[in-house]
């Protein structure tokens, strides 16, 4: 971030201000006698302070943002000074925009967010050495200081300093003691010692001590405000000319609460379907400053918003290599050979493997630093300040608020809508003002809303209330009450909620139990009746409807007639209502609204219908014989009709010459079954043997029998290929079809 290093005659005159307030002590050991201080005071308010920027413009938007534009008489190049909240610094940083139409930006800086911790690591005291001018002293032990006492002057190294009690004698009563600190010096001439409280003038001898300590005191004055920051921002450019800066900060949301005024009991004509609708804004000033006489806007919406924390320190986290030492060789001492023997091979000296476990590849880096903990939400303040006149002047603000042609313009945007106040607003730091945004007449018609989550069996009296305004209608609370007239006195009706309105649509808005009116609902039967079967190429789509019976009673104990609304749940998009006694108000897409109407002193039963098609389809090569006579029974069509009855003809020849086959089949196993008896039988006995030959002679018989069956197996096998064949045609065609 660009920094300056030129610093505004303010500035300057603010540290010494705030050091002219200094202990006397810290005066005299910056060198500064209070004479001098208020001479140097006296010269820097003769410079040309820096332009002030006053806050001009609010703006704040339902999501919790605000957007503060700021204004200030530039001439030439200028510092603008803008002080903020510390926790705000992130998004200032983030969206702080400057207009300057005939300048330019010279830059933005502001102190660290450690500033004081990052001043005094160079320095040789901390921050508790600045409480006095003893504290110091001993802080900086050693240091060379020259000291003007009545009658006499020191000049030495501080040695150290002592607190000591001294006794006063006051001209009349008791003696007392009084403490004191007694500073030793070491000097050319020996160590010397002085009274601190009795010294005129003490001052460090090294200039750059002053220097430092100097800086201390003002980095110290400069960042008094723990809570706060002040962003320095340059400016060139020629002439005068009026500089913006604006920016954008977390704020509450502003919230909206309503009042409907409906026209009381009696009330005929155009005048009874109309009500006063009062839309007021809930305003909360926790900006940490006064917002005073600044044109305010309210915006409703949803904008994309994030935090970023450009304003902490991030570093990026390197691997550490270690550094690759050369492999050190020591080689060993020679102990001579001995005869015969054989040399020992050369192996590494046991303090090489040190310098070697160095060389191993390097840890893996440390873990990413975690993320930086969320901004801490800012507290209320815990006073106001200037209450009185402030709440004067947010009085007056509010009372030119309250003039009906001074009410706030409403417009419509993209994503939002705007309200903007035509004369200034005044909102004091901490403090919270409600201010109306709408007042209009919109139509409104009174109806019985059936709510079963709320009371199964009583209905809710409510205000049906159309959107006539410009804008669309935030949610919020609303409260109803009765107008007053020249004859009687308004009355409170109760509370309700409204949900988000856009512009020309209708909301109810119940906000009691009514009293005359009562509702008994049936349990719901439900019924599936068959509509229509048709084939479709190779499908059988089957189309039934479900049926779902509702029953009301609505009765009515009043002396008028009286309509229920109720709201009746779609199973389904495609789902068709019947309501032959009921009038359809609307459709809300999950639900049907219905007025249920009731005469007076009666029981008035109603009876709805919802019916649910159910669409159903199966391939026709899947179907059975008995579903395909029984999609054939239901068909709606010839065509269909004569299809299913040629797929049932052919599924039957199909059945009948696989059971053919299957006989036949058996009937062969039963023969080969016999003959391989009989077969067992002639085995054991004598070639001649009489018996032998009555078992050959039924040997031959079932030969026979099986050529017999073995035809006609191969008969009910073409008979079976030939019914498949049929099939495959039929599907094949229907494919094509």
């Amino acid at each position: 971030m660009p920094t300056h290093t030129s610093q505004p005659a303010t500035t300057l005159l603010r540290s010494h201000a705030r050091l002219s307030t200094l202990p006397l002590g810290l005066a005299l050991a910056l060198g500064l006698p209070l004479a001098a201080l208020a001479q140097t005071a006296t010269q820097l308010a003769t410079l040309a302070p820096s332009p002030a920027l006053q806050l001009k413009r609010v703006t704040l938007s339902q999501a919790g943002i605000g957007y503060f534009e700021y204004e200030a008489q530039v001439s030439g190049s200028a510092t603008l000074q803008l002080p903020i909240k510390l926790d705000h610094v992130n998004d200032v940083l983030k969206s702080l925009v400057v207009y300057d139409s005939a300048g330019a930006l010279g830059g933005v800086s502001l102190a660290g967010k450690e500033p004081l911790a990052e001043v005094f690591k160079t320095l040789p005291f901390d921050p508790s050495a600045l409480v006095n001018t003893a504290d110091l002293l001993r802080a900086l032990q050693g240091a060379v200081v020259n000291v003007e006492l009545p009658g006499a002057k020191l000049s030495g190294r501080v040695l150290g300093v002592e607190t000591v009690e001294r006794s006063t004698q006051p001209s009349k009563g008791p003696e007392s003691k009084a403490p004191i600190q007694r500073v030793s010096l070491s000097t050319a001439s020996g160590l010397q010692s002085f009274v601190l409280q009795d010294a005129r003038k003490l001052e460090f001898a090294d200039p750059a001590l002053r220097r430092q300590i100097e800086s201390a005191l003002q980095a110290m004055a400069a960042n008094r405000g723990k809570d706060g920051r002040t962003l320095d921002i340059s400016v060139t450019g020629q002439g005068t000319r009026t500089v913006r800066v604006g920016h954008v900060a977390p704020v509450p949301m502003w919230k909206t609460s309503y009042r409907l005024a409906v026209p009381p009991a009696g009330v005929q004509g155009a005048d009874a379907n109309q009500a006063l609708l009062q839309a007021w804004a809930v305003v909360e000033n926790l900006s940490g400053q006064d917002w005073t006489g600044v044109q305010l806007t309210l915006t409703s919406g949803r904008p994309v918003t994030f935090q970023q924390p450009l304003y902490d320190s991030v570093f990026n986290e390197r691997p550490t290599v270690p550094v690759d030492l050369p492999l050190r060789v020591l080689p060993r001492a020679d102990s001579g050979v001995f005869a015969g023997a054989r040399s020992e091979s050369f192996m590494p000296a046991p303090a090489m493997a040190a310098p070697m476990a160095r060389s191993a590849p390097p840890p893996p880096p440390p873990p990413p630093s975690p993320a930086p903990a969320a901004p801490r939400a800012f507290a209320m303040p815990q006073a106001v300040r200037g209450a009185s006149a402030d709440m004067a002047q947010q009085a007056e603000s509010l009372v030119a608020l309250s003039s009906s042609n001074l009410q706030a313009a409403a417009s419509e945007q993209d994503t939002n809508a705007v309200y903007r106040f035509g004369v200034p607003i005044t909102v004091t730091n901490g403090r919270s003002v409600s201010v109306p945004i709408v007042q209009t007449q919109v139509p409104a018609k009174v109806i019985a809303q059936l709510q079963p989550q709320v009371d199964a069996t009583r209905p809710l009296a409510a205000y049906e209330i159309t959107n006539s305004t410009a804008v669309g209608l935030s949610p919020g609370a609303v409260t109803l009450y009765t107008q007053a007239t020249s004859q009687q006195a308004g009355s409170f009706l109760g509370d309700a909620q409204i949900g988000n309105i856009p512009a020309g649509q209708s909301r109810l808005l119940a906000y009691a139990i009514h009293p005359g009116l009562s509702v008994l609902r049936d349990t719901p039967i439900n019924r599936e009746e068959q509509q229509r079967v048709v084939v479709e190429r190779d499908l059988v789509a089957v189309t039934s409807i479900f049926v779902t019976e509702h029953r009301y009673r609505v009765r009515n104990t009043g002396a008028t007639p009286a309509d229920v609304l109720i709201e009746l749940y779609r199973p389904a998009p495609n789902a068709e209502l019947r309501a032959p006694s009921a009038k359809v108000d609307g459709d809300t897409g999950q639900a049907w609204r219905l007025s249920l109407s009731a005469a007076p002193q009666t029981t008035t039963p109603h009876a709805l219908q919802v019916l649910l098609p159910r669409r159903s389809s199966e391939a026709l090569n899947r179907l059975t014989i008995e579903q395909a006579a029984r999609w054939r029974d239901a068909a709606s069509d010839v065509t269909s009709k004569a299809t299913l009855a040629e797929l049932v003809t052919l599924r039957s020849a199909e059945r009948d010459a696989r059971n053919a086959l299957s006989q036949a089949e058996q009937r062969v196993r039963d023969v080969e079954g016999q003959q391989n008896q009989t077969r067992e039988n002639i085995r054991p006995l004598e070639e001649r043997s009489p018996l032998r030959k009555q078992f050959e002679a039924t040997l031959a018989k079932q030969q026979t029998e099986l050529e017999r069956h073995v035809a006609a197996r191969a008969e009910a096998q073409e008979k079976v290929r030939i019914s498949e064949a049929m099939l495959t045609r039929f599907f094949d065609a229907r494919m094509g079809s």
